[in-house]
């Protein structure tokens, strides 16, 4: 009987040591002695950070140009553009593996003789920016716009804005109605664009902006007259904050869903 229980349990024992031994090969692990009587072994582990890849375009520069003649700027054969405030898309794309918000601060700095408008006063005949004969400042009445609709086509963008700044835009709320801000001197206009995550149709994945506005066609312009600074400020978030920490920025008129604010 004493044989043959030991028999039993050297039996048990075998097939312990190749169970134990079976899930150590499996995880990469050195074998362990396990004998009959049990024992002990300590593993140990460590956290390891899960790295995203975080790629964002941001625009080189914020150069523009004052037209206020209305000089047609078009290349040859291309449909004019007379715009007096001659500027490009801004643009911001993600080409991140996750989502992300761009905060942005942008600032217009007046040189000593031009005067940014933050009420626009406009000739009440031609319609065009009036001139101040008292101080004799260039008058110039600045807007920053933001972008509509981004369209993703053959891997490029293309965005579209709200409407031009014409002699119906006089003040801060006429300008948020066609999805634009003031730009003042020296005074700080704070957006944020959230931005989705890198795909194949990179869908709410770019915002942009861009300048508009009027300028005093009887005053004569030079470089730097105005100059204009943006700070970008990154935070890459999960899809639980893209979804329900951000909302539309009802501030302007017609803007994408990319222009958003936090929520309350």
């Amino acid at each position: 009987m004493i044989k043959r229980k030991l028999v039993s349990a050297l039996v048990a024992a075998t097939m312990l040591t190749t169970v134990f031994a079976t899930t150590a090969f499996a995880e990469d692990a050195p074998t362990i002695a396990w004998d009959q009587q049990g024992g002990s072994s300590t593993v140990e582990g460590s956290t390891y950070p899960v790295e995203p890849t975080i790629e964002v375009a941001i625009p080189g520069e914020l150069t523009f140009g004052l037209n206020p003649l209305n000089v047609n700027v078009a290349e040859e054969g291309a449909t004019a553009d007379t715009r007096q405030i001659v500027a490009s898309d801004y643009a911001i794309v993600n080409h991140s593996n996750v989502a992300v918000v761009i905060n942005t601060k942008t600032t217009a700095t007046q040189g000593a003789d031009v005067n940014l408008m933050s009420t626009a006063t406009y000739d009440d005949k031609s319609g065009e920016l009036t001139h101040d004969a008292t101080t004799n400042k260039k008058n110039v009445f600045l807007c920053m716009s933001y972008v509509k609709e981004a369209k993703f086509q053959d891997d490029a963008f293309t965005y579209t804005y709200g409407a031009d700044v014409d002699s119906t835009i006089t003040d801060a709320t006429s300008a948020n109605g066609i999805g634009a801000a003031i730009l003042t001197n020296a005074t700080a206009v704070e957006n944020n664009f959230r931005l989705a995550a890198a795909s194949d149709d990179m869908k709410d994945a770019s915002a942009s902006f861009t300048f508009k506005g009027k300028v005093d066609p009887q005053s004569t312009y030079a470089d730097g007259d105005v100059t204009v600074s943006t700070v970008y400020t990154l935070t890459a978030i999960t899809k639980n904050q893209y979804d329900k920490s951000w909302e539309a920025d009802d501030t302007y008129t017609g803007v994408a869903s990319t222009v958003v604010k936090a929520k309350n």
